[in-house]
């Protein structure tokens, strides 16, 4: 049995993925500011409550085989955190010796897999960095933490997140086209950032995925 670290697990990708992950035979080991907020129980799922600290990460990371990142910002309070965040699991992974991260951002951050989309979402990419400019950065440079580190990553990115049931279908892609119309359940998202977890041939990727 492999052993995963997940940061982000409280959120709803998080709790698909955690979830997913225990089904497919997997421990999970999470790291929650508070632990009311995953309501998950399973004897191989081990959280741990406090803040995300390099201290917490290192905590976190103990015995663990890959890291699964689903770190987001929530409506409610759209401050810059995620490149931080990542540069400190990084550097937990480092110490740890962790090398494997599949690490969850968005369709329009960075610009990637800029000639894959349609003209309307490089508008919207163009709104986000009048409107967000601090929120975009930041997503922008925690991928740039990930690409630049000496890790096996691979980097998913999806449009427009669903709460619909799981089509178990899905392109994934360096250059899926991604358009006005382009969306995907958070299930399938968990699925595939699964799928690519033991695919060496997503080592060091930035897919597109949407369904």
């Amino acid at each position: 049995m492999k052993t995963l670290a997940i940061f982000g697990a409280s959120g709803k990708t998080g709790q698909l993925l955690t979830e997913q992950a225990l089904k497919r035979g997997f421990a999970v080991r999470a790291l929650c500011r508070n632990r009311s907020s995953i309501t998950l129980q399973h004897p191989q799922l081990n959280i741990l409550e406090g803040a995300l600290t390099l201290e917490n990460c290192r905590e976190v990371m103990k015995g663990c085989d890959a890291v699964l990142c689903v770190l987001g910002q929530r409506p409610s309070a759209m401050q810059p955190f995620c490149a931080d965040a990542t540069a400190m699991i990084l550097q937990a992974m480092a110490a740890q010796d962790v090398k494997r991260i599949v690490c969850l951002t968005g369709a329009m951050v960075g610009d990637h897999n800029a000639d894959a989309r349609s003209w309307f979402i490089r508008q919207m990419v163009k709104l986000f960095l009048r409107q967000a400019p601090e929120v975009a950065l930041d997503r922008s440079l925690q991928e740039s933490h990930i690409a630049q580190s000496l890790t096996e990553w691979t980097l998913v990115k999806p449009p427009r997140l669903t709460d619909a049931p799981a089509r178990t279908q899905y392109q994934m892609g360096e250059s899926v086209r991604v358009t006005a119309f382009s969306s995907i359940p958070r299930a399938d998202v968990a699925e595939c950032m699964l799928n690519c977890l033991e695919s060496t041939s997503a080592y060091k990727k930035f897919l597109v995925v949407k369904a």
